[in-house]
């Protein structure tokens, strides 16, 4: 009610009744009786673990490749700035970039910026958990550094539209600071020159290969075989090889951490192939279950959720079986196919594991058929980019047959086979008389007439069983020498001894078609 100060009456105007505020509401509520609202969490503009994994690595002599990616003012700490700045001046100079170097090349100003003085140089140098992948922390540092530029363009921005400046010159400021930006590190970094001598003066990372040349970080293994001929089986027994630090074949296990995606066992089958390739108590492998299968072709949510346990996991090996339950296209079509390796090419090149992926053959072959790498299922893109490719044949329970068929490197014995046994208990090994050095039809028929000259065709079939035909084509290979014998028969000298054997009067046969 309002009264009027000369009358003293009621005028009839109502006073204003007050608005509530949310100081007025019980407390952790808002007037309406709603939670209030909270800004969302600030995301992180910098990542102080990653910045010393890059400074690390390029201690250990990576300095001129990682600066490729990150800049000495993309560091976000002002002493890794300072330590960053003072390696890639002693790398413009061709000297040393280890902790000593590092230290002896500091100011006193910049000493004092270290924490622990050149102990902290040591523990940035010895804290590098792997060099091969320092390349995907420096693009992380780089993508720090540039949304810290975005964030203080658009800070900037807003404080000059506050301060009452014009709108498009405000706008045309902006544009400049985003466009002198890249679209993104892997853009920037998308084609990246380098001369041949500084390509050829990059030190390969020394653990690169973690069962030795059959599996080399950054790489693809394609293991071909029919449906219940061993693919799985030999997959898990060279992960477990490289995970507990065992021999497979005759290459040893490095170490190291292992992912299995089993996009089509059930539990019970992937439970019995671990207990069986020996890891079902390791904690060094861990299992994604998707016996559904995967869309990795096409749900992009599936292919961050992926990328980003690989990420977290830190794996040396990633094992994906089988190929045609991981996506949901043709697999025929070589469009798909090169997409799809695309994304798997992706994930190994930026977090450097080996990359190992069994594929089903076709249609089993004629009996007596030739086993190719083109018997495998789908589009023969698949293998386009692998670096290695074998496939494995079963011939009978327990004995087995490795093909090796591509080796981009050249250090596998590429167009072999090698005999393999197998039982549960040791898995696959190679046969020992499969090592040995196998003794072909000439060298057995050169061996006997060397041990008695002048046989006859008929005697060198009772003795080694071979036929007629290829102890003929022995013959010739070896380049033995025929003479006519008693009662006119044909009988044959070993090249070495065919001018000390036999009647000084009866000539070699010189015609071909009348040595048989």
């Amino acid at each position: 009610m309002s009264v009027d100060p000369l009358l003293g009456v009621d005028i009839g105007i109502d006073e204003p009744v007050p608005t509530p505020t949310d100081a007025d509401a019980p407390e952790g509520l808002t007037r309406n009786g709603h939670q209030p609202r909270r800004p969302p969490p600030r995301a992180a503009d910098h990542d102080l673990e990653a910045e010393q994994i890059v400074l690390g690595a390029m201690m250990h002599g990576h300095a001129r490749e990682l600066f490729a990616i990150v800049s000495v003012d993309e560091f976000y700490r002002e002493l890794h700035i300072q330590i960053a700045s003072t390696i890639a001046r002693l790398d413009s100079m061709d000297a040393p970039t280890d902790p000593v170097a590092v230290w002896g090349a500091l100011t006193l100003t910049q000493r004092e910026l270290l924490d622990g003085g050149a102990a902290y140089l040591h523990t940035l140098y010895s804290g590098v958990p792997s060099v091969a992948l320092a390349p995907y922390h420096a693009r992380t540092v780089a993508e720090h550094a540039r949304r810290r530029q975005i964030r203080d363009a658009a800070l900037h921005a807003s404080q000059a539209l506050s301060d009452g400046r014009e709108t498009d010159q405000v706008l045309g400021e902006l544009r400049n600071v985003l466009s002198a930006l890249p679209e993104s590190i892997q853009a920037q970094q998308s084609l990246q020159r380098i001369s041949a001598r500084e390509l050829c003066a990059i030190e390969p990372p020394d653990d690169e290969q973690l069962l030795g040349p059959l599996l080399v970080r950054g790489q693809r293994l394609v293991i071909g075989a029919h449906t219940g001929q061993g693919k799985t089986t030999l997959s898990l027994q060279a992960l477990a090889a490289v995970v507990h630090e065992r021999d497979f074949l005759g290459y040893p296990g490095a170490g190291g951490r292992a992912l299995i995606i089993d996009a089509e066992q059930g539990l019970r089958s992937i439970q019995r192939r671990l207990r069986e390739a020996g890891v079902d108590a390791s904690d060094q492998i861990d299992v994604i279950r998707a016996p559904e299968g995967l869309l990795l072709d096409g749900d992009e949510g599936q292919r961050r959720a992926l990328e980003s346990q690989i990420r977290d996991g830190g794996y040396d090996v990633v094992l994906a079986d089988p190929l045609y339950k991981l996506h949901g296209g043709d697999p025929n079509d070589s469009r798909e196919a090169v997409a799809l390796m695309r994304y798997f090419d992706h994930l190994r090149d930026t977090y450097q594991f080996a990359f190992m992926l069994p594929v089903h053959c076709r249609k089993p072959p004629p009996i007596g058929a030739r086993f190719t790498m083109h018997e495998f299922f789908g589009s023969g893109a698949y293998g386009w980019g692998a670096e290695v490719i074998i496939g494995i044949q079963m011939l009978r329970v327990g004995y087995s047959r490795l093909h090796w068929f591509k080796d981009r490197d050249g250090d596998l014995p590429i167009g072999q086979t090698w005999g393999l046994l197998f039982d549960r208990d040791s898995g696959y090994r190679r046969d020992p008389a499969d090592q040995q050095k196998r003794q072909t039809s000439a060298e057995r028929v050169v061996e006997i007439l060397q041990g008695t000259p002048g046989r006859t065709v008929e005697d060198i079939a009772e003795e080694t069983k071979l036929a007629i035909r290829t102890i003929k084509a022995a013959l010739k290979a070896s380049l033995c020498v025929a003479k006519t014998g008693a009662h006119g028969t044909k009988v044959w000298y070993p090249p070495a001894e065919s001018d000390e054997q036999g009647d000084p009067g009866d000539p070699a046969i010189e015609d071909e078609e009348a040595m048989f």
